[in-house]
């Protein structure tokens, strides 16, 4: 869904990032965990990163563990570590 061929913009790929931040994000968790590493665009990343922490499974914590140890934007690391922290306090 992010990476999607059709969303082949930066601008549609973060719209579709900010919205399953807002919505039950469980539906597109395969993409989600799928986008936080192969998606070139850091503001796209924050948002996937978002979107994983309201996650509760085992897939979307152990992918922001994973791209903890290899983002380098700081904007994109601080979603990350918030996601971490949510994950933690489930």
């Amino acid at each position: 869904m992010v990476n999607d061929a059709k969303a082949n913009t930066e601008p549609v790929r973060e719209a579709v990032a900010f919205a399953l931040c807002t919505v039950d994000a469980a539906a597109a968790e395969a993409a989600l965990v799928q986008g936080i590493t192969s998606e070139p665009s850091a503001k796209v990343r924050y948002y996937v990163a978002i979107a994983l922490g309201e996650l509760k499974s085992p897939a979307a914590k152990a992918a922001v563990s994973a791209q903890l140890k290899i983002e380098k934007d700081l904007t994109v690391l601080d979603s990350l570590e918030r996601a971490q922290r949510k994950h933690s306090a489930k």
